[in-house]
């Protein structure tokens, strides 16, 4: 066991959005979570990642309590992560978005006077042939299409050699075939690296093809957990999701606004959309 997850209890006012929340994720495993618009799936992942506090409850990576530490800090302790929508810095290279991660990772800051075009390059690049975007290192990270832009991600979020990768609805807004690309490569990447992963996902397809074990919320707590067949044969789960006769999951909006951010695992500024609206 390399992260475990005890009791978490996360309230806004009166809504009780995490519940007594417990699992446990294992190195090499990729764990998946679940469940309907407003089951408390972010506030979860958002309680792990340290961009909330919990009311109560434990999360210990390894055993070392993870409580009171912010994102940036948890990067540092190889708890890595991707988002909804990708964060990038469009207009570096794809090649100098993984050298400001590895920049990041190594807890250097950048200097006005001082370009950082050759910090760990060839590092860089290594990444980059991992999930297979080194033949458009040089390219414009601005002008990659959607699915090349995801993989970037995946390359940055593993600049800091995580031991817990966090990704959030990872295949959103991809095609089936790059959905299960994506997938694949994760899968393989988590394999020779021994890296836990949760994710987050609205795609069935890609919960059931990929995941080794499903949890499953609904209203802030977890109705269900094991294998894809076991999850896909729980009664509980077929009427939390079969009962309107729609499919597992639903829609999923949110409104995306250009903005200037600050990266929220590595601390370094970026301009790209950031997501608002209802969590999940």
């Amino acid at each position: 066991m390399l992260l475990d997850v005890r009791h978490l209890h996360k309230a806004f006012g009166g809504n009780q959005a995490v519940n007594d929340v417990s699992f446990s994720l294992h190195a090499g495993e990729l764990l998946a979570l679940i469940g309907p618009n407003g089951a408390g799936k972010s506030t979860t992942f958002n309680l792990v990642n340290g961009q909330l506090a919990p009311d109560s409850g434990h999360i210990t990576l390894d055993g070392v309590s993870l409580l009171g530490l912010q994102p940036h800090e948890l990067w540092r302790l190889g708890v890595s992560r991707t988002f909804q929508i990708a964060q990038t810095f469009g207009s570096l290279t794809v090649v100098e978005n993984v050298q400001m991660a590895l920049l990041s990772a190594d807890g250097q800051s950048l200097s006005p006077w001082r370009r950082a075009t050759h910090y760990r390059r060839n590092d860089a690049l290594a990444l980059l042939a991992q999930v297979h975007l080194h033949e458009q290192a040089n390219r414009p990270c601005s002008a990659l299409a959607y699915g090349d832009v995801k993989r970037l991600e995946l390359a940055m979020a593993l600049a800091n050699e995580p031991r817990v990768l966090l990704m959030d609805e990872p295949t959103a807004g991809m095609a089936p075939d790059e959905r299960h690309a994506l997938m694949d490569l994760t899968r393989r990447l988590v394999t020779q690296r021994g890296v836990a992963v949760l994710f987050t996902e609205h795609s069935m397809d890609v919960v059931f093809g990929h995941a080794d074990r499903v949890l499953v919320m609904a209203r802030g707590a977890l109705i269900a957990q094991g294998t894809p067949a076991q999850v896909q044969a729980d009664a509980h789960v077929q009427a939390v999701y079969f009962g309107s006769g729609k499919t597992f999951g639903g829609s999923h909006t949110s409104q995306a606004s250009e903005e200037a951010s600050r990266h929220p695992m590595t601390g370094l500024t970026t301009s790209q959309p950031s997501t608002t609206g209802d969590p999940s």
